[in-house]
């Protein structure tokens, strides 16, 4: 048993948004942990009028929690730095509101900092899609590939919010992008990674709801500007997959939106640099897009 003085001290930092119906399970899964954290910090995240989080919250009286209503709040990244800025311990564990730890999630964290002295930590998640529970167990970044490759490229791998566990200096020196509205936990991960690099803890220590009938809010200026942020950094076959799925979006759900033509256009322009076989693939992104219609409803 290892002396509880050489413990470092957790904050669990869970932005909220409208999460009266999942809030409730979230935090009994946190405070159910064997390695308990010193604090929960909630950051109310533009919840409408009629939310009932904070009462929920509240009716749990439990005093290592921590409930945030700031003015102004533009997104979950605002809530996260706000939370994380609150925080007063050694280490920071983000948890989305509607996610859920295994008892041993902080553990297993705790575990690999004690052995390489990690100071960023990430793993897989158990992924609940409204069908079926599927683990993704993710990887670890190889060597000489890029942050940008591993979280959007054609050999991508899981790096999600709810299984980072940070050193609050690590957070000081790169604080979650305030200007993203989507990728967020991407544009996180890669800048953590230029800081200091992860550590892949291999287990799959939580439970990342994603249901089919969730409605996906997209914001497609956040992604063109992720993307010419970081293209230079992917490979041609990672570009052409990453156009593709945005322009497949834009053209499901947002028709009209401005950035539609501009993903199409700069799809043009990369498959000419793609081999014969995967330049025809990406010719006719609208034939793709019907498949995808048909085949989306049986996978």
């Amino acid at each position: 048993m290892k002396n509880k003085s050489l413990m470092p001290s957790i904050s669990v930092v869970i932005p909220s948004h409208n999460a009266q119906s999942t809030i409730q399970t979230t935090l009994k899964r946190v405070l159910a942990q064997k390695q308990p954290c010193d604090e929960i910090i909630i950051v109310d995240n533009n919840s409408h009028e009629n939310d009932n989080t904070e009462s929920i919250v509240t009716s749990l009286n439990e005093p290592s929690i921590r409930y945030l209503k700031p003015a102004e709040c533009a997104n979950g990244n605002v809530a996260r730095n706000i939370g994380s800025e609150a925080s007063s311990s050694d280490f920071i564990a983000y948890c989305d509101s509607d996610d859920e730890w295994d008892v041993d999630h902080l553990a297993t964290r705790v575990v690999l900092h004690q052995q390489t002295q990690a100071l960023a930590i990430y793993s897989g998640a158990k992924i609940r899609n409204g069908k079926q529970v599927k683990q993704d167990i993710s990887r670890a970044i190889k060597v000489n590939e890029s942050a940008v490759e591993f979280v959007i490229g054609a050999n991508k791998a899981l790096a999600q919010t709810s299984s980072f566990f940070v050193h609050q200096s690590v957070w000081q020196k790169s604080p979650w992008d305030e200007t993203l509205k989507r990728h967020q936990d991407y544009e996180f991960f890669i800048a953590v990674q230029q800081a200091v690099g992860w550590h892949y803890l291999d287990q799959a220590t939580y439970y990342l709801n994603w249901h089919a009938t969730d409605i996906r809010h997209h914001h497609f200026a956040s992604y063109w500007d992720f993307y010419s942020k970081y293209k230079e950094q992917l490979a041609d076959a990672s570009k052409a997959r990453y156009l593709f799925t945005r322009w497949k979006e834009a053209h499901l759900f947002a028709p009209q939106d401005e950035y539609k033509q501009q993903f199409e256009n700069e799809l043009a322009q990369v498959k000419q640099q793609l081999p014969l076989s995967k330049k025809v693939l990406f010719s006719q992104p609208w034939l793709l897009t019907s498949l995808w219609s048909v085949l989306r409803h049986y996978i």
